[in-house]
């Protein structure tokens, strides 16, 4: 599953993309869920990163006072990517930049221009 998902940092080089060492691109810190992620491209015209969203295969619980861990249902694998699309797709990026209480990616290099 691909999802679109806003940037925030500082973008010191446009190509090859590179983010000042004190404020790195990176996605707006936003609760995924119980999935993992892999960037697949980004998109510095709308300020976007394309990620692939996998839900996890396993699930952690607490049985006895210990931490154990049991395979993921496929219900739970549709719930989590259900959850994530919700996320993303009802929400503007405005809203995504507000909820996670981040600025938006800062161009320094072409708002000189």
């Amino acid at each position: 599953m691909r999802l679109k998902i806003p940037l925030r940092g500082t973008v010191v080089n446009e190509d090859p993309p590179e983010g000042a060492p004190n404020d790195p691109i990176e996605l707006v810190p936003i609760d995924l869920g119980n999935v993992s992620w892999e960037l697949v491209s980004l998109d510095f015209e709308n300020d976007l990163a394309e990620i692939e969203v996998t839900p996890s295969e396993t699930v952690g619980y607490i049985e006895n006072g210990e931490i154990k861990a049991r395979p993921t249902t496929e219900q739970e694998k549709e719930g989590y990517l259900d959850s994530i699309i919700r996320l993303v797709t009802e929400h503007t990026k405005d809203e995504l930049y507000t909820m996670s209480n981040c600025p938006r990616l800062k161009r320094p290099l072409k708002e000189k221009k």
